[in-house]
């Protein structure tokens, strides 16, 4: 359910919304919604100062992408093809799988979050050919 949803069906942040001060986003939900819909709103402005800050701190990503690069290996399971991303399955081996589902569940090596469940898709589209 939607801010703007939530703003129909309830009367009190209905009122809250209603008498609020310009610029007050105590609601967590409402601060998300407007970013998205400026965003939406000023894309190119968005991606140019993105660019800008990328240009900027362009170091501080590179040390942080070869960090991460550092301490993942690298040992792949299949042939990388069209379309496909790496996903890591441990913090060795890797397998190339469809990117739509690599990006079907939002996952992390270093946390452990929702690794079960992807690496049972991965599995799962891996063997599928097999049987």
């Amino acid at each position: 359910m939607t801010f703007a949803e939530k703003l129909l069906r309830d009367p009190e942040l209905n009122a809250y919304v209603k008498n609020r001060p310009a610029h007050s986003y105590n609601h967590p939900e409402e601060k998300l919604c407007l970013q998205r819909e400026h965003r939406k709103n000023h894309l190119e402005q968005e991606r140019l100062q993105d660019r800008i800050w990328y240009a900027n701190h362009r170091t501080q990503c590179i040390a942080r992408t070869t960090k991460r690069q550092r301490y993942l290996g690298f040992v792949p399971m299949n042939q990388p093809f069209v379309g496909c991303e790496g996903h890591h399955i441990n913090k060795n081996d890797v397998i190339y799988i469809p990117r739509a589902l690599h990006k079907s569940v939002q996952h992390n090596v270093w946390t452990g979050k929702n690794m079960p469940e992807i690496n049972a898709k991965a599995c799962a589209w891996m063997t599928e050919d097999w049987t």
